[in-house]
């Protein structure tokens, strides 16, 4: 039976994000301060051009802001976020991937060569908050939590774990 509620000529309109949880050797996440929101720190990465994979537009944009090549295989969180009339934001998916660790040699190779990204910072994860939207620090978290334990992806709404029993 066809699908009768929306039409192929209406889409509805998402972004696809690609995100790299990266750490260094004592475990500090690499953060990056975008230019349009100076104070706060966010992962590096952004959003795919049309037909462009999430994990190859995160690794576009490592390359582009941080002039960093590093594979991205390993999903650690897909975050759903809704359309936010406030900002004009679309709704969209944001894919984070394992970045890995990075060794103090591969650091001192980070060039920042983009437009958007003012500033890179290595951040311990209990020092997130002040620097941190809140959307985006449960995001960082719960990848962190995924990459500890190890069981794959999680799925979040806004940052925050689905609860399949409770209401969205």
């Amino acid at each position: 039976m066809p699908h009768t509620t929306i039409q192929p000529w209406e889409h509805a309109r998402r972004r696809i994000g690609g995100l790299a949880y990266i750490t260094d050797e004592h475990g500090f996440v690499l953060l990056v301060e975008p230019v349009r929101r100076p104070g706060w720190y966010r992962l590096p990465g952004g959003y795919a051009l049309h037909d462009e994979p999430a994990h190859m537009a995160a690794m576009r944009e490592l390359r582009e802001e941080l002039c960093l090549t590093i594979p991205l295989t390993t999903l650690l969180a897909i975050d759903y976020t809704c359309r936010n009339p406030r900002t004009g934001d679309l709704e969209g998916y944001h894919h984070v991937f394992d970045g890995g660790m990075l060794t103090s040699e591969e650091i001192d190779q980070i060039v920042l060569r983009s437009e958007e990204v003012s500033a890179h910072r290595w951040f311990p994860l209990d020092v997130l908050g002040p620097y941190v939207e809140d959307r985006h620090l449960r995001r960082i978290l719960a990848a962190a939590r995924a990459r500890e334990n190890g069981r794959g992806a999680v799925y979040l709404v806004h940052g925050k774990p689905v609860n399949a029993n409770a209401p969205m």
